[in-house]
């Protein structure tokens, strides 16, 4: 029998299962050098600012395909909890958002014709195909399940205990968050 955790997901259960099968890609994602920059205090100002404008585009066209997603749950689910965390999220989207522009305004980062990254494009188109509507909902919600466990996942890490950025440790006392919160936990689906 498998034994639950926090959240109710079963510990060995369908995610720990699929973080084991992609270990390299999984890590490759979650501990990517500009985590672990940002983790350990060293991330170069220049890098942050190209991270924020590429960050900012990526969400701007994540939108629709959360939106497509959660029309193609409305078909096909007779249960509303997918699409309550669904909903839920989407509101998120737009706190991200203001917190781009925010942090954007405050270190002088244009958010308007950037110079978009071929990897982001790329991210971008797959995310586009992914809103067709001969893609089912299975697969659009496990996409989107996939980017916001890498996102909580790499994130969460640059604020463990241990960290060594000196503004989240400050921060750590206020409300306001250095990083935007994820839209979905791993473990809202399962």
């Amino acid at each position: 029998m498998e034994e639950k955790v926090k959240g109710g997901a079963e510990k060995d259960g369908m995610i720990d299962r699929w973080v084991k099968k992609h270990t390299l890609l999984y890590t490759g994602a979650t501990r990517h050098p500009f985590i672990l920059n940002i983790r350990e205090g060293t991330t170069d100002f220049s890098s942050f600012k190209t991270w924020l404008g590429q960050d900012y585009v990526f969400v701007r066209e994540f939108v629709p395909f959360v939106a497509s997603v959660l029309i193609k749950v409305s078909k096909v689910s007779d249960n509303g909890n997918d699409m309550e965390v669904i909903l839920g999220g989407v509101a998120f989207l737009n706190d991200e958002i203001a917190w781009f522009k925010q942090e954007a305004s405050k270190w002088a980062v244009p958010l308007t014709n950037l110079i978009v990254h071929n990897t982001n494009k790329n991210y971008c188109r797959f995310l586009e195909s992914i809103m067709s509507t001969e893609v089912d909902y299975a697969v659009a919600s496990t996409v989107l399940w996939a980017i916001e466990a890498v996102y909580q996942e790499s994130f969460a890490h640059c604020l463990e205990d241990g960290n060594q950025t000196p503004q989240l440790n400050a921060l750590r006392t206020v409300s306001t968050p250095l990083l935007p919160k994820p839209l979905i936990t791993p473990r809202d689906f399962f």
